[in-house]
């Protein structure tokens, strides 16, 4: 579920469906915007990962788990700073910076401006729960 949670209307049956699919030991791979992100602290509603109406909603990790919990799984990995965490920032910073401006000159040298901070700020948001989206590995408990 790779940048798709967040379009779900109801991510909570989805969750139940595809938990209730999996043999013990399975898992489900999801990444989805955080809403505990530096640039949602810095840029509000102008952060382009909001992107609604495409997003209708955004999860805090500690409520996806206690979700995943009621469904038998356990959260087996949770980052915001792997790979895909990583290319999502630079994404943020350019395209709600480009979202200021618009598609014109301005916006294309606002886009750039907004690539080249998110470079400067790899320090800071590959640093705890900073980073534009999280990863989730939840795994299906074992049977006793």
């Amino acid at each position: 579920m790779w940048q798709v949670f967040e379009h779900l209307p109801d991510p909570w049956a989805v969750l139940k469906a595809a938990a209730g699919c999996l043999a013990d030991g399975g898992i489900i791979v999801l990444d989805t915007p955080n809403p505990d992100a530096f640039q949602f602290k810095v840029l509000g509603h102008r952060w382009a990962h909001l992107d609604a109406p495409r997003h209708v909603t955004l999860i805090p990790t500690k409520l996806l788990v206690e979700k995943a919990k009621e469904h038998g799984l356990e959260a087996a990995y949770l980052t915001a700073s792997d790979v895909g965490a990583n290319g999502f920032n630079g994404f943020g910073w350019a395209f709600s910076f480009k979202n200021y401006f618009g598609d014109g000159t301005l916006g294309k040298v606002s886009h750039f401006l907004g690539r080249a901070l998110g470079k400067l700020l790899i320090p800071v948001e590959r640093t705890g729960w900073r980073g534009s989206t999280y990863t989730a590995v939840l795994r299906k408990e074992q049977d006793a």
